[in-house]
């Protein structure tokens, strides 16, 4: 019992990562209270696509069974990372690139829980429409 508790685990960890790569989802970290832990992930839906779950096919697509349509990555070519921010819309980033101004790099990163350069990456992002999908 316990190797299939390992596999579906994994297969939830591959399924979530693939959704906030094609911008269904969104991801943050957020602390576990556990010395040792980088902390936790915390998911946020951005895209509603329906009452049936999207399928992350073999070949690493996302299928919509709700529009019978292939949902394609927001962000390729970058970095996973930046697929948290896929979701994003362009006053979203003018307000973060406001209080970065204000406060600095450094102040927004830590008050945020993120790197500097994953603020420096979100700044510079190049948004896409949320009805691109």
């Amino acid at each position: 019992m316990h190797r299939h508790r390992k596999s579906a685990d994994s297969n939830l960890r591959r399924w979530l990562i693939k959704l906030v790569e094609v911008g269904v989802l969104e991801t943050h970290k957020v602390d576990d209270g556990k010395l040792t832990s980088n902390g936790s992930n915390m998911y946020k839906l951005v895209v509603d696509l329906g009452p049936v779950a999207p399928i992350v096919r073999s070949g690493g697509q996302v299928f919509d069974p709700n529009s019978s349509a292939i949902i394609k990555p927001k962000n390729t070519g970058t970095p996973a990372s930046a697929a948290v921010y896929g979701g994003a819309n362009d006053a979203v980033i003018e307000k973060f690139n406001a209080k970065r101004e204000e406060i600095g790099t450094k102040a927004l990163a830590e008050a945020l829980g993120i790197t500097d350069s994953a603020v420096r990456m979100i700044s510079t992002a190049t948004i896409q429409s949320d009805t691109d999908i």
